[in-house]
């Protein structure tokens, strides 16, 4: 799919990223071009699911992920197994467009991966420092000035074994039979601004159950959360029509195609953290990215902007 950047919904998402108002979710599939200390990519589904059976000294035999990670679990012990993983989700190197990721300054970035390829890449030099959370831990307070990005593991993360993950069934049932804030934050921060999700079909439970909560508007009822976008190189009309009426819009192609595009529609520099923060904050007085103003008004306050706001058309009498 070529991108049509001068299209009403593409005009609108470059606004956003120039406002710092955008918020990145990854799935699984936004890691296939990255690669671990065997040069492959990080495994998923079904052949994570292969791999451990085989590990674990079991025949597979097309069992889900959930099921086998359990069975692996027990039969290896939990040293064992987090071994495996980390050499199969250490990050070791990744595709030179990923570069183009962390040249964008993100409003933050939710992720399904255990794997460290966001750690990789903000481990060089980039405009905003990362943040590293792991879910479940207790709500924090994002950075207003956009110095510090939080990265949001929802399943945990490969670098901390003792925080788990969550690959279970029991794992998965934990996420929704109490309240989870990070996924309650998603699902507001949706509400609220741009999603782009990569990597990701939109149909894993524990999201579809923290939106429908939160999801209550009927068809006759006037949007306006802002549009969110779906970039996967397959999904056809029928599941392009469902995302339509969620506000999501359906960009069929790939990551790497997502973000080189994006490349050639804005200048680099008009995404950097000083080009946001001028946007954000146009009556702010920045110095070596080191603000001269109040930031107790920035950490209470949201600013918001006459353009942002919702039309609400007043009828005459």
């Amino acid at each position: 799919m070529s991108i049509d950047w001068k299209e009403s919904d593409f005009v609108f998402l470059l606004k956003q990223l120039r406002q710092g108002r955008a918020i990145l979710f990854l799935g699984a599939g936004f890691s296939f071009d990255a690669r671990n200390e065997a040069g492959d990519s990080p495994p998923l589904g079904w052949r994570l699911a292969k791999i451990l059976a085989e590990e674990a000294g079991f025949e597979y035999q097309s069992e889900p992920l959930p099921v086998v990670y359990e069975a692996a679990q027990k039969q290896l012990g939990t040293a064992s197994l987090w071994s495996l993983l980390r050499r199969l989700y250490d990050i070791r190197s990744y595709a030179e467009w990923y570069k183009i990721v962390q040249a964008v300054t993100w409003y933050r970035i939710y992720t399904m991966n255990i794997d460290n390829l966001v750690q990789r890449l903000y481990s060089t030099s980039s405009t905003q420092r990362l943040r590293t959370i792991i879910n479940p831990a207790p709500i924090e307070e994002r950075d207003g000035l956009y110095r510090e990005l939080q990265c949001i593991h929802l399943h945990g993360f490969v670098e901390t074994p003792d925080k788990g993950l969550s690959f279970t069934l029991p794992d998965f049932g934990h996420l929704t039979a109490k309240p989870n804030p990070w996924y309650q934050s998603l699902i507001d921060d949706l509400y609220h601004r741009s999603v782009i999700f990569i990597g990701t079909a939109l149909e894993e439970t524990t999201f579809q159950h923290y939106l429908q909560i939160r999801d209550p508007k009927d068809r006759a009822t006037q949007e306006f959360r802002p549009k969110s976008y779906l970039i996967n190189p397959s999904i056809g009309r029928i599941r392009a029509g469902a995302l339509k009426e969620r506000n999501i819009v359906a960009v069929e192609c790939t990551g790497e195609q997502f973000f080189t595009s994006l490349q050639s529609a804005i200048e680099p520099r008009e995404l950097t953290l000083r080009s946001v923060r001028s946007n954000v904050f146009p009556s702010a007085i920045f110095r070596e990215d080191k603000a001269v103003l109040d930031e107790n008004i920035n950490r209470y306050f949201d600013l918001i902007r006459s353009d942002a706001l919702p039309f609400i058309q007043i009828g005459t009498t």
